[in-house]
């Protein structure tokens, strides 16, 4: 602010002493709650000025005039006393000594065979073989991760389905499968859509075919390099 606007804030503020005083209708419940935030701000070290004492008459005022109960007032009195601090510690990082990732598929069979909906929707925690069929499959990729004593969890879940758009949403319709966790999981390489398995197969209809994936020879392939 320059000169001009602080000199004519201060004019203003010293000129509120002179305007009528206000009535204000709260319940007492509400009165308290206001205590407590002023002796929140009272206390900072730092805020010794003419304000913080005109608030601090203020509030014995308000404890003076309301008619809490003994109990309540006691209360009150505890939270002008840096006695009655509560120390709270900092929250130490717990230290990972582990890292332990997976890599989870499941497929969701929701239609008939004559594309209508399945009363009850069939869950396999596979990848289905056909999978490279886009109008007849959806993909979706979530990763779930939580730490446990000194180990840090990563799923990386990997969905697989023929329910086009469901009503709430992919993440609920996977929801209980991505927590569905088996170990140590499968190759990422045979979960999304990167490679063919042994047992898969491919339709020239689908576009180019993907490379097999062969798990017993994967020296030459960066595991990492996958999904990260």
């Amino acid at each position: 602010m320059n000169d001009e606007t602080t000199t004519r804030l201060v004019n203003e503020l010293k000129q509120l002493s002179n305007e009528p005083t206000i009535k204000l209708k709260t319940s007492p419940s509400t009165i308290f709650h206001i205590i407590c935030q002023l002796q929140l701000a009272l206390r900072h070290p730092q805020n010794t000025g003419t304000p913080a004492q005109q608030t601090r008459q203020f509030a014995e005022t308000l404890v003076n005039t309301i008619p809490f109960p003994d109990s309540i007032k006691e209360l009150i009195s505890m939270g002008w006393n840096p006695e009655h601090d509560v120390v709270v510690e900092p929250k130490v990082e717990r230290e990972i000594t582990e890292v332990v990732e997976v890599h989870n598929v499941a497929t969701i069979y929701g239609l008939n065979s004559d594309g209508s909906p399945a009363e009850e929707p069939i869950a396999m925690m596979s990848r289905p073989q056909d999978w490279g069929n886009k109008d007849r499959w959806h993909y979706e990729f979530f990763k779930l991760e939580w730490t446990h004593q000194n180990k840090h969890y990563v799923n990386n879940f990997h969905g697989w389905t023929d329910i086009k758009d469901p009503k709430n949403g992919y993440p609920e319709l996977f929801a209980g499968l991505i927590t569905m966790i088996l170990m140590p999981g499968k190759p990422p390489q045979l979960c999304g859509q990167e490679y063919l398995g042994e047992d898969d197969f491919w339709s020239e209809s689908w576009g180019e075919m993907p490379p097999y994936y062969d798990p017993w020879d994967n020296d030459d392939l960066e595991d990492e390099d996958i999904y990260e």
